[in-house]
C-alpha cells in the first residue's frame, strides 16, 4: 500500500550563518534555544533530540510547534513558498 503525506504549511527559515537572532526569534520560547557552534554549525532541540545543522539548511516550525531541519536540497524538492497574506 502507498500513502501521500497530508499538504501541511509549515513556518520556515533558512540558516544563512548571519542570522542567528532571527531563527533564535523563530525557534521562540517554548522550546530550547538554538547553541551557536560557528558561523557555519548549529545546534537545534528537536523532538527526536539535538540536530546539528550546517550553514545554508532551513528550520521548520509544525503545526504543533515542534522543530527540525531540513537540508537545502531537500526542502527546495518539498516545499514551494506560499504568498505572503
Amino acid at each position: 500500500m502507498k500513502y501521500q503525506k497530508k499538504p501541511i504549511i509549515v513556518d520556515a527559515i533558512q540558516w544563512t550563518g548571519d542570522n542567528f537572532d532571527e531563527v533564535c526569534d523563530f525557534v521562540g520560547t517554548d522550546a530550547q534555544s538554538p547553541v551557536l557552534l560557528s558561523r557555519h554549525e548549529l545546534l537545534v532541540y528537536t523532538l527526536e533530540g539535538v540536530m546539528h545543522l550546517h550553514q545554508g539548511y532551513y528550520i521548520l516550525k509544525g503545526i504543533a510547534g515542534e522543530i527540525w531541519g531540513v537540508r537545502e536540497d531537500l526542502f527546495n524538492l518539498s516545499y514551494d513558498p506560499l504568498p505572503d497574506s
